[in-house]
Order: structure tokens, then sequence, then C-alpha cells
């Protein structure tokens, strides 16, 4: 064989017989783990092999997601044994799943992948709150911050995660909220973010957020319109949406046979189309709908709108948000007389809480008129009182740097009982259960995903159960009824949520011994109407139910008397009556004009030239025909004109002068 030929044959075989590195099996002699948490960062031991026993080259491997990950390893009769590294920090970007490849630096194709899922060691979330605020701000806002540092500590929820809380201030207001949430967004590791405390804010905010991915949730902001996901498609909130405030404000008028209202909403949050169409299928009228402009000095001239109808049950979900409007509402009602009988008040949540905080009313003022409130049931006692003795810690506080905020400026001591800001700390524990289930899944965290996962959790917080509807709304809690009694509070009946329903079913306690305004017993239930004493022309007074109400004349009567006391009279004879005030003499007759003389009775006189007065009848007053006008129609409109055998002529081709005179 030729030598040329023989070479050719050898290396033949070595391409296609003889066992070759491309070919062999390349495996994890000890694998790394399928997970890692980013507290225990090394990674030892790590060996890979190949079947082929003599071979002898150098391996490596790197990382998909960490790039500091580049390691060589020689192999050495088919074993490489890597040196200890580490494949994450504490940053977010290097935390997630991750592909460990290794290669054979002789052949891109002897490759071996591995997944490795590293658990994040710190994951940033913000919080948007009010800053300054006092102690009732304080007190509502600085708990959910405190619950950041006790889930931090606690290691129940994320045993190997730190949450690392950036907290700005949105202060009820859209203008300081926006750039606070521009400030929080240039952190691309945030995820989510906790607030901002109200609807105005989070309607203006949460599409900001949700184009950079990061979803927003919400212990207080309650406007319905939040609940539309093409909207605001990553807006959640620990509170039930705000229809589920409506309801329980009509369960009240549908447990009291109440027929009519007045409602009182605000232009920065008014009632929503709910409660308006839930009132007309109930057969609920609305005698006045006052939607008040946001931070006027005074709401007297809305309220005097109410005294004069004949409206006694007052409904609104006004409360203090940039502007103190409950507060000034309270102050004009007082000053009105409108906050004892015959007027009962029903309250929306946040506005009964600030209806009884107002400062310009007293104990008795308050007394009688109708809110809701959170069932009282202790949820998760020894963890409320740990967030407790954070928040009457000062020493604490000044350490964690609170101080520099203000929130040293609250009320103190805090107890179990008595933890504001419930909502809001269950937001911040929704977000870390979301987190949670996400390592447990082997999850990247990004914000978008973040959303899906915290709508899905389900668990027991501070505040009640907390269970999310497909809009990201938390379903309603029960609620109890009560009525302010002399400085304190009475429950009267219980709300109860109707599964798989916007409404709420109210069973009023029939044992429970309360009072009206004004004194009136509770078992006597007010009236929805109010007796008027006087009505304004056009109207008459009559009986209807158990009041009087001011009612327009119908057709055939009339009242020209400003303050009647009576219905309204029958139409005179030879007069036609359409309703109201008016009234229309027929051709040929003239109709005094009442303002004249102050008259109450209609005086209508024959007119002698009947073709000059009231020619296509039905006229009121001044109805004369065209060129006429004053007393009979007698008088030419026409300078120099006067009246001759019923027409109007030019004095000066001496036609001489028509008088009349009226008896």
């Amino acid at each position: 064989m030729h030598e040329t030929e023989r070479m050719l044959l050898f290396l033949l075989y070595f391409a296609v017989l003889a066992p070759s590195v491309l070919s062999q099996a390349l495996s994890w002699a000890v694998p790394p783990p399928a997970s890692v948490l980013a507290s225990k960062q090394v990674l030892s031991g790590l060996t890979v092999s190949v079947s082929n026993a003599s071979y002898e080259g150098e391996f490596l491997i790197t990382s998909s997601a960490d790039f500091r990950v580049f390691l060589r390893a020689p192999c050495i009769k088919g074993r490489a044994m890597f040196p200890d590294f580490v494949i994450s920090n504490d940053l977010l970007v290097f935390a997630g799943n991750q592909q460990l490849t290794v290669t054979a630096d002789t052949s891109t194709d002897l490759m071996l992948t591995t997944a490795v899922y590293i658990i994040p060691t710190i994951i940033d979330i913000g919080s948007l709150i009010f800053f300054g605020g006092g102690p009732g701000w304080t007190d509502f806002l600085l708990p959910p911050l405190l619950a950041v540092d006790l889930l931090n500590t606690d290691n129940q929820v994320l045993p190997n995660t730190t949450l690392r809380n950036t907290y700005l201030p949105s202060n009820c207001s859209q203008l300081i909220a926006s750039k606070s949430l521009f400030t929080l967004l240039q952190n691309p590791n945030v995820v989510a973010i906790v607030g901002p405390e109200c609807s105005g804010p989070a309607t203006v905010i949460t599409p900001m957020a949700s184009a950079f991915g990061v979803p927003l949730i919400s212990g207080s902001a309650g406007n319905p319109v939040l609940s539309n996901k093409k909207a605001y498609p990553l807006f959640m909130r620990t509170i039930a949406n705000g229809n589920s405030e409506s309801s329980i404000m009509i369960s009240f008028l549908k447990e009291f046979k109440w027929k009519q209202v007045a409602v009182i909403t605000s232009n920065f949050f008014p009632i929503g189309d709910f409660f308006y169409s839930s009132l007309f299928e109930l057969g609920i009228t609305v005698a006045v709908n006052i939607i008040i402009q946001s931070g006027k000095p005074d709401f007297l001239s809305e309220l005097r709108q109410i005294q004069e109808s004949s409206a006694t049950i007052i409904v609104t979900n006004v409360y203090d948000n940039d502007s103190p409007d409950m507060q000034i509402l309270t102050k004009s009602a007082k000053s009105l007389g409108m906050l004892t009988a015959p007027y009962v008040w029903v309250l929306g949540g946040s506005a009964g809480s600030n209806f009884i905080q107002s400062p310009y009313i007293t104990k008795e003022d308050k007394s009688g008129h109708l809110c809701f409130t959170e069932e009282a049931v202790m949820h998760k006692e020894s963890h409320r009182k740990q967030l407790c003795d954070l928040y009457n810690n000062d020493t604490y506080l000044r350490e964690r740097g609170y101080a520099d905020h203000g929130f040293l400026d609250r009320s103190v001591p805090m107890n179990p009982s008595n933890l504001s800001g419930l909502n809001f700390i269950d937001a911040v524990y929704t977000i870390a259960h979301g987190i949670n289930s996400m390592i447990l899944n082997r999850q990247d965290i990004r914000g978008d995903e973040l959303y899906a996962a915290m709508r899905k959790q389900e668990f027991e917080g501070v505040a009640g159960h907390v269970q999310f509807d497909e809009n990201g709304d938390m379903y309603p809690l029960p609620n109890f009824a009560t009525v302010y009694q002399h400085g304190s509070w009475v429950n009267i009946g219980k709300i109860t949520p109707i599964v798989g329903s916007s409404n709420q079913n109210f069973t009023l306690f029939r044992n429970v011994s309360f009072t009206w305004p004004g004194g009136i017993p509770g078992d006597q239930v007010p009236l929805a109407f109010k007796s008027v004493a006087q009505c304004p022309v056009g109207y008459g007074r009559y009986l209807v139910g158990e009041v009087y109400n001011c009612i327009r004349c119908p057709q055939g009567t009339y009242n020209w008397v400003e303050g009647n006391t009576q219905i309204c009279p029958r139409c005179p004879e030879d007069l036609e009556c359409p309703g109201g005030e008016a009234v229309e003499v027929s051709k040929g007759k003239w109709l005094r004009n009442k303002y004249e003389t102050n008259s109450t009775i209609p005086e209508v006189y024959h007119c002698p030239h009947p073709e000059a007065c009231c020619p296509t009848g039905f006229c009121g007053f001044e109805g004369c025909a065209k060129g006429f006008t004053g007393p009979l129609c007698t008088d030419c409109i026409k300078e120099n004109y006067y009246m001759f055998h019923g027409e109007c002529k030019n004095c000066s081709r001496g036609v001489g002068n028509s008088f009349y005179i009226i008896i």
C-alpha cells in the first residue's frame, strides 16, 4: 500500500472509527445544587468527567447571568475539578435563573449545561407615603415601614432575602407622588411599590409605573376606577373596591326603608355609578345631588340646597385629603343646624372617621349618625405586638433614621388593639409573599410577573383574611354598622359581604339600645322626608304620608302666595291654569300683572277693543296684540300714536285722542 494511501486510511480511522473526545459523554461527577441561597454563595467541589478516561485537556465553566464566572480546570484522565467560586452577590441582576455551561477548550461541540437558581440576597421595593402629616398620618403610615424591618428580622416569609425599602413622600398630591415615583424608577432593581395613600395620585402614577413593569399596591386608595385593568394594569390594593363602601351605605338605606336621600360627594373622589344605579334599582330618589369643589373655605351654599329640599337623610363619602373637606363640611353643617334632627348622616369609611375626628363639632353633634367600621377581631396579635414594640421605641426609630422625616411626631403608646395602618402592613406582606412564591417556583423576580404572583396570594393578615379578585382588589371584610353615642361607638348591626357580588347584607341588632340625632330612640326610624312650613310661589303645601311637602301646583290650580301654607287654589272661572304659578286668559281679555300690585288673586278685564287683547288666546301678563300696550291694551307703542276706534293713529293727522276710565 502506498504511503499516502496508508496515511489517508489512518486519518479516516481516527475521524470515523476511533473514540474521540467530540463523541464522549460529558457529565457532572459532582453537580451544582438546583438552587443556591444568596447568603451561601460559594460553590465548591464541582467536578465533571468524560467517558474517555484517557482524555486530557482543559474545561471552561461560565454563567449565563453572572459575567464574573469564567473559570478553567484541567482535565486529567477524563476528570476535571473546578475551584471554589461565587456565582452571585447582593445585586438582583445576578440572581434568579442561570445556566452554568461547561465547554472543552479544544471544541465548542462538547458542552454540558445545568440550570441553577440563585436566591437573591436583597430585593428593592419602594414606598410612597405622607411625610410630615402629624400624628394622624404617622400613626397610619409608620407601622408599614416598620413591617419591612420586621420582615427582615423574623425570617418567616423571606428567610434568605432582605427587602430594601426606599420611602419617599406622596402626601396625597399628584405632583409630589409623580416626582417621587420618577426617583424610585431610576433604580432598575425596584420590583414593587407600596402606596400611594390616596386615589387621586394613584390614578396618575399607576400608568407611569406600569410602563416600567412595576406594580403598585395601596392600603387605602379605594376609587373604583382603579379596578380598570386596561387603564391601571399593575395596580392592587389591600382594601375592597370603593363600590364596597357604596354597597354598605346602600344596605343602610334598604334596612331603614329610606326612599329619599341627599347625596354629597366630591370632585376629588366622586361616588361611582354603582351607587346611583343601585339607588335607581331600589326606587330611592336623590332629592339633591351635590358635588363639592375640594378646597373651598365653606360649603354653606351647598348645604342650603338640602335645607330647601324635603330630604333628611344625607349620604356622603367626602373625606379629608389635600384639603380638610370633611372638617369644613361639618363646620358648615353645624352653623346651619344640620347635625341634629331631622337630619341623619350616612357616612362612608374614611368620611366617618374624619367626621368623628372633626374639631369643629361636639360629641353631641357627632351622636346618632351612621358609620361603619371593620369587625374588631384581633388578627395576628403577636405580630401586632412586635410592630408596636418597634413603634413605641424612640431609640430604635432614631437609629433607623425615621426621625429625619418627622415620624417621631406620633401618638404613643400604641398597642395591638389600636395599631393603625393595618391594610398597608398587609400590602407589604403581600409583596413579600409574592416574592417568596416566585423564589419557591424558581422564577426571576420581575415586576410584571411579581404582580401576577401577588394577586394569587391568600394569607391571614393583621387586618384579616387577605385574598384578591381578578382585578387585584381585596375581597371585602365583614364590618359593623356603628353609631357614635356621646363619646363612644355602639355597634348596631353586622355587614356581611355577599360572595361573588358587589352587594352586602346588613343585619340590625334588635337588642341594642341607641339614639338617633336629637335623642330619638333607635327603634323609631327617622323619616326620609321633613315637613315644610311654607312653600314658594307656584307650589302648594300637601300632606304626603306623615309629612308636609311642597309640590308644584298641578294643572287647574295656581299659587301666587310667597310662603304659602295651603294647597294650591282652584283656577278662577274663565281662566286657564296650566300649573305652577301660570294663569292665562282667553281672546279679548286682559290679565293685570300681579307684580304691579302684589296681588295674590288674578284680576281679569274685558277689553274695550277685544281685537287688541290676547289675539291668540292663552295669554299671560302683557298679552296685547302687536302695536298695543298698557292697561287693557289701549295705548300705542309708537310715539305720537293713539288709540282710535281700535286702531293706532298718528295724532298729527287730527284724529283726536281716545280716553278710557278703568273702574
